[in-house]
């Protein structure tokens, strides 16, 4: 908040989707195959990014998300909370304050992807695997393989929720119990809840999150990962709608846009 005061800017869009909308994307492909784009560059991780300005006369877009029934924030929760205490917090209350800047994705445009978890201090006397196989509500299964580098660990995710790399060794873990709430069809949220506290506890739990974007070999690098399923978008949608909080670091969205494409003068 105090960066976003003293810039008096926004810089960066908050991301929201909605479930799929033909009409919405029949729209808007329609209006971005009419004309060029206002602004077109790449950044310096290779992503393109394209920029269309729609006016009014050409199509009333607000009238057409008026109909959606809910927006789902996926990104950028904390730029959200900022510009609301920016505006509680300012003694002219503005009109235009009360307004951000937003992406808007239709939900079959938006890429869920995992957080895997990395552990790092893992006590010498604490054996993984077997304090694994003490838990009779997992199944456990060791991958066999003729090198690491030719396993798909993403394929291996659709055949369970979660695999293991410890060491040089590969596990299988899937939960036997069914759901008992919606937040149970979030793997880390189970492999948090059911597997981390069971055995290591939360005071001596160090993790260090990766996207799953990043290489599966670079990742596979590290001693001990547990690679997780990414949820479904629709199992995001179904846990904002029982306005229950989705759990931390369980999900990286794309595509994310550029910081600074857009920026919005507060003053």
């Amino acid at each position: 908040m105090t960066h976003e005061t003293y810039i008096e800017k926004h810089v960066g869009p908050v991301v929201v989707s909605h479930r799929q909308d033909e009409q919405i994307d029949l729209l808007i492909q329609t209006l971005t195959q009419q004309k060029d784009p206002y602004a077109l560059w790449k950044t310096v991780d290779g992503r393109e990014h394209a920029l269309w300005r729609v006016s009014k006369g050409e199509c009333d877009l607000g009238e057409k998300f008026d109909k959606i029934e809910a927006l789902y924030i996926l990104d950028g929760h904390h730029r959200l909370e900022a510009a609301s205490q920016n505006y509680l917090l300012t003694a002219k209350k503005r009109e235009a304050d009360l307004w951000i800047q937003a992406i808007i994705y239709s939900s079959d445009y938006v890429m869920v992807h995992p957080q895997h978890r990395v552990l790092l201090n893992v006590p010498e006397n604490v054996q993984i695997v077997q304090e694994l196989l003490n838990m009779e509500h997992l199944e456990i299964t060791e991958l066999t393989f003729a090198a690491l580098k030719e396993v798909n660990i993403r394929e291996e995710l659709y055949r369970c929720e979660v695999v293991l790399k410890l060491y040089e060794k590969l596990y299988a873990i899937t939960f036997k119990r069914g759901f008992r709430n919606i937040l149970e069809k979030v793997p880390s949220f189970r492999l948090q809840n059911e597997i981390f506290t069971s055995f290591l506890g939360e005071e001596m739990l160090k993790l260090k999150y990766v996207p799953g974007i990043i290489d599966q070999e670079k990742v596979t690098e590290r001693d001990i990962v547990f690679f997780v399923r990414e949820p479904e978008i629709e199992t995001i949608f179904q846990i904002a709608d029982e306005s229950v909080t989705m759990p931390p670091k369980s999900t990286w969205i794309e595509p994310k846009p550029c910081s600074h494409m857009v920026v919005r003068m507060l003053n």
